[in-house]
């Protein structure tokens, strides 16, 4: 007996438990059609206790109200709300690594929140720019970088408007660190041209008239390696079901080359070394009070002046006294003194001659003579010393020139081989070596 009542207690709770609850599909829909009406409140009041929780939430009602926050329906527009929304459903979005069955079971999900996601990382990305004129810390390009690939995601399961923008951004190069890739451009517009997009045809068609054979193959083999992580079908593109506009970007402007990318790179990494010089350590607690009671001119800003500075009084003018100025003396100044140079005034008569020649003719100056420069010594380095040879016959008789280490070879030459002779004459019978640089001679005496 009790074994029969446990078996129709478990039934029952198994029926209850698997039987769809008709009341979610119903708010929800209640709520669109409020929403198309204008009434926005009611709709909030139907969708927000739905889209509670990332995945015990709705995701359609999670999508609808990431939408109501963003464009500001009934509500104050907040963004970050409506990221948090959209990235709800995002977690839910099989990848590109999960199996067929579970990739096709994605399409039930609200791809416009995928979109929409990937749009607003793509403003942020361009606002960090214009805040920190580049992007030395790289935030800027993570979040483009990330705007492209959710872009790719929404693409895939049939969002025509995302394959569309991301072309824009890849052709243009939008954000500072990126680069213009046309082949891959016309592979995106090509796919959203696929999915019925109008724009996208255009757009793949004028990049087929101005690309060459070699870039029209590449953009080919982009194209194919995209279609192999198609979900969506041409048949199954994304409508939204509130028919609210989407964000599509214009496709003007001036791509940039990757050489220019990586100088924007370059500057962007040097900004930042700039800015960590500059910025040293979070200052401590003493640090932060020393600074407010004794400030230095360290802890100032820009214009900003010391308060003992503006305290002290301004300083009192000069009285004038009956004493007489001081009259200028008509003495003129001590020249400075000048050590004169031999190399100096050899290019001061050589300016001077090549001066004369211009104005008066080639031959029309006799050229300067050579100066004879004698140098000592130096204590360090070479023992030799460097002869200038004048070509003045009076100045070189005059000033005869030091031997140089090449004029002194010969003789030294001639040495080492008198010595050798002397030491193979009398040396015979021995074996003589010269250490490992010199050729070793033995001679045997039989």
């Amino acid at each position: 007996m009790w074994q029969l009542s446990y078996r129709f207690l478990i039934i029952g709770v198994l029926l209850a438990l698997s039987t769809p609850a008709p009341s979610i599909a119903n708010d929800i829909g209640d709520g669109a059609a409020a929403y198309k009406e204008g009434d926005f409140q009611a709709a909030i009041a139907l969708w927000e206790p739905l889209a509670e929780g990332e995945l015990a939430g709705d995701p359609w009602a999670q999508y609808y109200m990431g939408m109501v926050y963003q464009l500001g329906r009934g509500v104050p527009k907040d963004r970050a709300k409506a990221k948090r929304y959209y990235f709800h459903v995002l977690a839910r979005l099989p990848t590109i690594l999960d199996d067929d069955e579970a990739r096709r079971a994605g399409l039930d999900l609200p791809i416009g929140a995928i979109f929409r996601y990937a749009m607003i990382h793509y403003r942020e990305g361009l606002e960090l720019e214009e805040e920190q004129d580049g992007d030395p810390r790289g935030m800027a390009s993570k979040n483009l970088n990330e705007a492209r690939i959710t872009l790719d995601r929404a693409g895939f399961y049939g969002h025509a408007e995302a394959f569309y923008n991301r072309a824009v951004m890849t052709e243009f190069a939008h954000g500072r660190r990126f680069f213009s890739n046309r082949p891959l451009a016309m592979a995106l517009y090509t796919i959203a041209a696929e999915l019925g997009h109008t724009d996208a045809e255009i757009q793949a068609r004028r990049l087929s008239r101005i690309l060459d054979n070699k870039a029209r193959e590449e953009a080919q083999e982009q194209l194919a390696d995209y279609r192999k992580y198609m979900v969506a079908t041409k048949t199954e593109r994304w409508q939204d079901p509130l028919d609210e506009p989407v964000e599509l970007l214009k496709p003007v402007g001036k791509g940039r080359t990757e050489a220019q990318a990586k100088a924007q790179a370059f500057r962007d990494n040097a900004k930042l070394d700039e800015i960590a010089k500059g910025r040293d350590e979070e200052p401590s607690e003493d640090e932060l009070a020393r600074r407010r009671e004794e400030p230095t001119a360290d802890d100032l800003e820009d214009g900003e002046e010391l308060e003992t500075a503006r305290r002290q009084p301004a300083e009192p003018a000069e009285e004038p006294t009956d004493e007489p100025a001081e009259e200028p003396t008509d003495e003129p100044a001590e020249p400075k003194i000048q050590i004169p140079n031999a190399l100096d005034e050899l290019r001061r008569q050589r300016a001077a001659y090549r001066k004369a020649e211009k104005e008066k003719g080639p031959g029309a100056v006799e050229a300067p003579k050579g100066l004879c420069v004698e140098r000592a010594p130096r204590s360090k380095g070479s023992i030799f010393t460097k002869v200038i040879k004048p070509k003045d016959p009076d100045l070189a008789r005059a000033h005869p020139p030091t031997p140089g280490l090449m004029q002194l070879m010969p003789f030294a030459a001639t040495a080492m081989l008198v010595t050798l002779s002397v030491e193979i004459a009398c040396g015979a019978g021995r074996n003589i070596a010269y250490g490992p640089w010199a050729p070793r001679i033995i001679i045997n005496q039989e």
